[in-house]
């Protein structure tokens, strides 16, 4: 049977990346379609400010800032980049179907099973277009030929490293200013593209008015026109990566700050949003008027409460952040929309309960964050000399990295295949990894855009162009893991843990418990995507288990617990 992997590998330009990377791999099956507005109509004016530092040159201090009335958080600190950095002392953090820890689910021991709240919201569930991995071989070769896909490739990079340099309000509005020509670009493009698809399925012709082109394809062919639409879909993603890694970068790299404004509905394509102009209006007006930078949520991904961030000026090197919602008409204003705003703010600043969640909790660890990603850089950086690199992830892990353009260039399809296997394979039996039973995967792959809370790549310790080659699949990485290890790392701190993967090829499902952990007094249940954080992440499963006993061990209220460790946004660029 043709495993997840290999599919991938194979659309991927026609070359094979990765092989089976063991049985039990997590996979959320979503329909083909674009994502449409949900937010619906907004209004009104955030509250209460965060005060903050702007960064100088390389200074960078730690530690909790004194509290201020009002606003998202109180904020301290300068550093190399960002506007704000918020003080790391506060709760946070959270996760989705994807990375970054979905929260787990915390309960006394002798509960009845129906009085364990349940992880999964419905805000967790995001409608996305099928991944390239479920997409026809065929079909995915010709999206990563398409020009749109090299242009984007090239763009990206080139963005990632002028984000990297912003120091100043006026560096964030200039790349803003050129990353939203971008988004919009694309999202007029797919919305044109998507139309002429949709008259020619009626049986039509294409309109006089159609839009030119972007490849050399028939345009009287509907197959021409679904492909650019969903070409258009993943580089308005990839774009919007981007966007994420500026709102990381602009709040500090703070998933407390991330997680609290991420808990609704993507607000889809800006090509039909009534709203678009006024909010692009809005933060010209503020910079020509007072000089400050307003960050654009619907340019992002994670950013889906409120319409925009107010960055002002209040001191030589201090800054309030504030929520701002934009209506073309100011009558109406919806309480429901205000009221999230205000939770929103209220669990950044305290803890929670978090908008959307009465049971969801933010809540702090005080353990240092640890992660191997410098594995991951030089994985990558030997893929794109080498094709495929296995290497070993310490306490049974096995990390596979590959170079789409490289490998290509090495090797025929099937070579490429035979020996990404290999290396595969290799790496599990350096860590120690002997079975498949026991076994779980998760890959980089068509990941950019697809979860709110999830750090972008672009932000990740790695080059610009290798962040790129990410974001645009052209160069992939995938970490297996043993669920014995895993047990281990927690009974090492004197938990006790139960693996409750079912043995044989299945497909775990974003709400199956695959952990059950306990300190015997309280015990929590996790999911997936608490797995795939630590596998995309490469976190210290040490640290890992060091934070799990510490929130057992914590008076945190039963529910949801989204943590945050300590120290973490050191780990960003």
């Amino acid at each position: 049977m043709t495993t997840r992997h290999e599919r991938w590998c194979r659309s991927a330009a026609g070359s094979a990346l990765l092989p089976a990377a063991g049985r039990h791999n997590e996979r959320v099956t979503t329909p083909r379609s674009i994502p449409s507005s949900a937010l619906g109509p907004r209004g009104g004016a955030g509250s209460g400010p965060a005060v903050g530092r702007m960064p100088g040159p390389s200074a960078k201090s730690r530690g909790p800032a004194p509290r201020q009335r009002g606003g998202l958080e109180n904020v301290k600190e300068t550093s190399s980049h960002g506007l704000l950095r918020f003080a790391s002392s506060c709760p946070a953090l959270a996760g989705v179907h994807r990375p970054v820890v979905l929260g787990m689910r915390r309960g006394r021991l002798g509960m009845d099973k129906k009085s364990v709240f349940p992880v999964a919201s419905a805000w967790l569930t995001t409608v996305m277009p099928s991944s390239l991995v479920d997409l026809p071989v065929e079909y995915g070769r010709r999206l990563f030929a398409h020009p749109i896909h090299s242009n984007v490739r090239s763009d990206v990079a080139r963005l990632i490293a002028q984000l990297r340099s912003c120091n100043s309000p006026e560096d964030y509005y200039c790349f803003q200013r050129e990353l939203v020509d971008r988004i919009r670009d694309i999202d007029a493009h797919w919305d044109q593209c998507a139309r002429v698809a949709a008259l020619l399925g009626q049986g039509k012709r294409v309109p006089s008015n159609a839009p030119e082109l972007r490849s050399d394809s028939d345009s009287r062919e509907q197959e021409t026109w679904e492909l650019e639409r969903d070409v258009c879909e993943r580089a308005g993603r990839q774009y919007r990566s981007i966007g994420d890694a500026l709102a990381w970068q602009a709040f500090g790299f703070s998933r407390r700050v991330i997680i609290g404004l991420s808990r609704n509905q993507p607000s889809g394509s800006t090509a039909r949003k009534k709203g678009t102009e006024a909010e692009l209006s809005f933060a010209r007006r503020i910079w020509e008027n007072d000089g400050h930078f307003v960050l654009l949520h619907d340019f992002t991904s994670c950013l889906r409460i409120g319409d925009a961030t107010l960055f002002k000026r209040v001191g030589d090197a201090t800054y309030e952040a504030y929520l701002h919602e934009e209506k073309t008409d100011q009558n109406k204003r919806k309480s429901r929309q205000v009221r999230r705003m205000r939770t929103a703010e209220e669990a950044i600043r305290s803890g929670g309960p978090l908008p959307g969640d009465a049971t969801g909790w933010l809540k702090e660890v005080d353990v240092p964050y640890k992660t191997y990603l410098g594995m991951l850089r030089d994985g990558l950086r030997k893929a794109d000399a080498r094709g495929v690199v296995g290497m070993k992830v310490p306490m049974g892990r096995a990390l596979v990295a590959a170079s789409i353009a490289k490998g290509y260039e090495l090797w025929s399809e099937t070579e490429f295949t035979e020996r990404s296997m290999t290396a595969h394979e290799q790496a599990r039996k350096r860590a120690g990894i002997r079975g498949a039973d026991d076994c779980v995967a998760y890959d980089s792959a068509d990941f950019a855009g697809r979860s709110p809370v999830s750090p972008p790549w672009a932000i990740y310790p790695l080059p610009p162009q290798t962040c790129a080659d990410l974001i645009t699949d052209m160069s992939v990485f995938f970490v297996s893991m043993s669920g014995k290890f895993l047990v281990a790392a927690l009974e090492n701190v004197d938990l006790r843990a139960t693996w409750l993967v079912p043995e044989g090829p299945v497909t775990l499902g974003p709400d199956q418990v695959v952990l059950d952990v306990s300190n015997g007094r309280s015990h929590m249940e996790m999911k997936p995507s608490e797995l795939r954080q630590l596998a995309l992440e490469l976190v210290d499963l040490e640290v890992w288990a060091e934070g799990t006993r510490a929130l057992l061990a914590s008076n945190v209220r039963d529910g949801m617990v989204w943590p945050h460790y300590r120290n973490e946004e050191e780990t960003w660029s």
